[in-house]
């Protein structure tokens, strides 16, 4: 069992705030901003205080904490079965890929008429859309919190005892089995795959969503002959 987490804040910054990353200001950003942390998303609606511009500050693109269980058990002497359990929790990611699937009209919900932003009897799929003025970066800064089944595998060890038997000890030892690899996640998130960074694995500007191809599942048949 594994439990982490990471906290960050800007203590000291010899320069004026700056937006680092990428991101937009109505689908989220991150902004190096003393008292802050580095990885916290910032958008609209924006505020003006003391004359400067400040936009909205929401959740952090860090999870809250992450967890992970590992495991193999023995059973019937022969058997295997094998485990890695992932749960990150508080995480937020910038999903373009809703902007992306309202403009192709391939949401799920683009027809509903749940009159969202302040729209009465307009599609969903409009209503999202950033022209709208009532569309803020809360759209699109959304939850990511998942878990995951990352590996799990199945395998049988065929006995010494019938191995020097019928082979006469030339064949020391066979493992047959299966295994896979993200068999399946559980999550809320609206995008593809909760864990995702379309600007690749940086401490800023991470956890923007812009269609990437999700983690693939993979299935594995196994057979080892030792000799």
């Amino acid at each position: 069992l594994q439990f982490w987490n990471n906290k960050t804040k800007v203590t000291r910054l010899t320069i004026p705030t700056s937006i680092v990353g990428g991101g937009f200001s109505i689908y989220g950003r991150n902004e190096l901003k003393l008292g802050s942390s580095p990885s916290a998303w910032y958008g609209s609606p924006n505020t003006v205080v003391n004359g400067v511009i400040t936009p909205t500050q929401y959740e952090d693109a860090q999870p809250i904490y992450q967890a992970s269980w590992s495991n193999t058990f023995t059973f019937y002497k022969n058997f295997e079965f094998s485990f890695l359990l992932h749960r990150s929790y508080g995480n937020y990611n910038s999903n373009l890929t809703q902007k992306q699937k309202d403009l192709g009209g391939t949401s799920p919900d683009w027809s509903n008429e749940d009159n969202l932003n302040g729209t009465v009897g307009v599609p969903n799929g409009v209503a999202r859309n950033p022209s709208n003025p009532n569309v803020t970066a809360r759209q699109f800064i959304q939850d990511a919190s998942y878990f995951r089944l990352r590996e799990v595998g199945l395998y049988y060890n065929v006995p010494k005892t019938f191995l020097s038997t019928h082979y006469n000890n030339t064949v020391k030892s066979v493992k047959i089995g299966a295994s896979a690899t993200n068999l399946f996640t559980i999550t809320k998130y609206e995008g593809y795959d909760p864990e995702v960074s379309n600007y690749g694995n940086q401490s800023v500007g991470a956890s923007v969503d812009n269609t990437p191809f999700p983690s693939s599942k993979r299935i594995f048949m196994h057979i080892s002959v030792g000799f």
